[in-house]
């Protein structure tokens, strides 16, 4: 067995010893972003929610409304979430040595990508968005969307499916909705059949 090289031991606690205020910074530091973030997320849903219950009780009908608030709360909250630990990642790096230039390049880059290979696939969104917002159209109300004619079955940030009084379902993105006309008469084939 080898004799422990008591030098060496010493030397390595002396580098250590010399390092541990400087890790101890650097941790604690993070400690703070973490909870920096988590406390930021908390105000942005809190001022979400409060934001929401206006709108809520300026429109009057909680009931119809609730579940389009509700959805328009989450995907809010989400962003935010995303944003807020996105910024507090990045920081944290950059107090443990990493440099964040490329990374900030690259998310910039990425996000141009993103943006012209996804275009039609945001605008479908942000028109969902906006749809919700508005309450234009609820599940169940008799509309013609796009020239298509049916009940609505479902309302996404991205599609509005409606069934039309044939049984077909149809999908329709939110970004080719221009026009949108309720409680309209709704022909069935056996009405159609018997003129």
């Amino acid at each position: 067995m080898k004799p422990i090289d008591t030098a060496l031991l010493q030397q390595n606690a002396t580098i250590l010893m010399a390092e541990l205020p400087v890790y101890t910074n650097k941790l604690i530091k993070t400690s703070v972003y973490l909870v920096a973030g988590y406390i930021a997320i908390q105000i942005i849903n809190t001022s979400i929610s409060r934001l929401l219950k206006r709108i809520n009780d300026g429109v009057g009908s909680s009931t119809t409304i609730s579940p389009r608030l509700h959805t328009l709360k989450s995907i809010m909250g989400n962003a935010a979430a995303v944003l807020v630990w996105g910024i507090v990642f990045v920081m944290a790096l950059a107090e443990w040595g990493v440099n964040i230039a490329p990374i900030i390049t690259s998310a910039g880059v990425v996000g141009l990508a993103v943006g012209f290979g996804s275009q039609k696939l945001v605008q479908d969104v942000v028109t969902g968005f906006f749809m919700i917002l508005e309450n234009q159209y609820n599940i169940g109300d008799v509309v013609d969307i796009a020239g298509v004619k049916g009940v609505v079955k479902q309302v996404n940030l991205r599609t509005t499916i409606i069934e039309s009084p044939d049984k077909a379902i149809h999908i329709i993105p939110n970004s080719s909705i221009s026009r949108v006309s309720k409680n309209i008469p709704l022909e069935t084939p056996a009405t159609t059949s018997e003129k």
